[in-house]
Parts: C-alpha cells; structure tokens; sequence
C-alpha cells in the first residue's frame, strides 16, 4: 500500500494541569529527518518523542511542534533573579532610565524563564506521548488517502508503458525486414552498375548482424519484469519507496537503451513516449514513504 510523505497531523490531550497540542507536518526526503519544537519546560521528554516517531515513519522531513497550555492555578514561570539583577546594575549607569525600571526590565530576554520540575515534567509524558500518536494516526490518515490517488495514477502510466511496450514488440521484427529489403535494393543496383556477383549467404550473413545489434527483446523483457515488481511492491503492505525509486531507475536505463539500439523511427518515437512516463512516474515516487 502506498503512503505519501507528504501530510499534516494533530493531537490535543489534556489533564488537571496541561492542555497538550501536538501538531506534525512532513514533506518527502531520501531519508527520514525529525526536527523537534517543544518548551523548555518539557525538553527533556524529546529523545522519547522523536523515538515515537522513528518507530512509525521510515521516511520523510518530519516537523513536530509540542504547545503546552497551563490551566488556572499551575505556575509554569519564575523570574530570573541574576538576570533580572544585571540588567538592573547596568540601566543604572544611564541617567536617563524608565520611570517604570522593573517593567521595562522584565521585557527583556531571559528575565522570566519557563520551569517546571522534572518530577512533573515526566508526569506529563504520558499525555504529550499520547497526543502525539492522536497526531501521526492523524498524518497517517491524510498520507494513506494521497496514497490511494497516487497509486491509481501510477497504475495508468503502468498500463501505458505495458501498451507502448507491445507496439513496440510488433514493430521491432519489421526493422530487420526492411533492412533487408533495403540492402537487397542496394546491391541489385550495384550488380547493374558494376556486374559483380555476391552470394546469398553474404547477403544473410549482414543481415543478421544488423538484426542481433538492434535487437531489444531482452531490454522489453526487463522493463516488463521492472513492471512487475513495480506493481507488486505497490499493493503490498510494506513501506516501498526507495524499492520503487531503484525500480524507476531500472525502468529509464531499459528506455535509454532501447532507444540508443534502435534503428527505427516509429521505434525510436514510441522510446520517447515510454521515456516520458517513465520520468513521471519517478516524480511521484519521490513522494512515496
């Protein structure tokens, strides 16, 4: 089943003394990078939330941002007296101070901190973890239904490239024969002109060789293999993305070597198309977990 890498997500949990908002954005990356907002009251409980997440995503940029709201009662603030003393010690200095000191004081940077004691912080875990899942099932929810879309868009360019690689098997046989036609044309004129003689077997002979260089059954035998898999992976339950990535690579080499071998031009403009929807479709797997 395929899952998009890109989503949003968001859990909202509350006790006697938090209200805990736990939201998660995530846009496609080769690998999987968590980057974490959370207060300093609650710092502490990131190495556990970041695990929660590698454990349910294996691919992806992923944003997580944590809010705390205390309710009526819970203080979560203190003044930071050594701070609040410096900026003092220094504004006296200036003969021009603020009539209201201490305001203009606690404005500024560091001067009232965010604190919480461990013991209570640890309480809190459980909710924030909690909130948190509520916010990847919610991820997972919107990633899974761009999925679905995605794998029925790619399904069709499956479909197309299958169709294209038939026209293309029912063309290539024909390549040798004008070939031939065109070589025996060419040597009956030279027979007139000059009146030399050449065997049948010289005339068969280069024929093969020009039949076994632009031969592409082995090429349209991987790109069906690669279609496959492809479609196999898609419908299976596992995270395939970089699987479905190596197969798109795979799929683009068979396409380029096609078109390098072939020496047709319905042939070489059918390799077009095919090289097209192949590019497309490894677009869109760059978007798949």
């Amino acid at each position: 089943m395929l899952k998009s890498m890109t989503g949003f997500g968001e859990g909202v949990t509350q006790n006697s003394r938090i209200v805990a908002t736990v939201e998660i954005r995530s846009v496609n990356n080769r690998y999987l990078k968590v980057s974490t907002k959370i207060p300093d009251s609650h710092a502490k409980l990131e190495p556990d939330l970041e695990r929660i997440v590698r454990d349910k995503l294996s691919r992806g940029t992923v944003s997580l941002t944590i809010r705390i709201v205390y309710l009526a009662g819970v203080q979560s603030y203190r003044l930071n007296d050594s701070v609040i003393e410096s900026y003092l010690a220094q504004l006296k200095t200036f003969t021009n101070t603020p009539k209201d000191l201490l305001s203009a004081v606690l404005s500024l940077p560091g001067s009232i901190v965010e604190s919480m004691p461990d013991d209570e912080a640890d309480q809190d875990a459980p909710l924030i973890e909690e909130a948190l899942r509520k916010a990847i099932d919610s991820l997972e929810e919107m990633r899974l239904r761009e999925g679905k879309s995605m794998h029925l868009e790619l399904e069709s360019h499956c479909q197309q490239i299958c169709q294209l690689t038939e026209k293309i098997a029912e063309r290539a046989p024909r390549v040798s024969i004008a070939y031939r036609d065109r070589l025996a044309d060419r040597v009956n004129d030279l027979l007139k002109t000059h009146g030399v003689t050449i065997q049948p077997g010289d005339l068969i002979r280069e024929v093969s060789i020009y039949a076994d260089r632009i031969d592409i059954a082995e090429e349209m035998a991987r790109l069906r293999s690669h279609i496959e898999q492809f479609r196999s992976l898609m419908a299976g339950p596992e995270a395939c993305g970089r699987k479905l990535d190596f197969l798109g690579q795979e799929m683009f080499r068979e396409c380029n070597t096609m078109g390098a071998k072939s020496g047709d031009v319905q042939v070489s403009s059918l390799v077009v198309e095919l090289k097209s929807i192949v590019e497309r479709i490894r677009e869109m797997i760059a978007n798949v977990e």
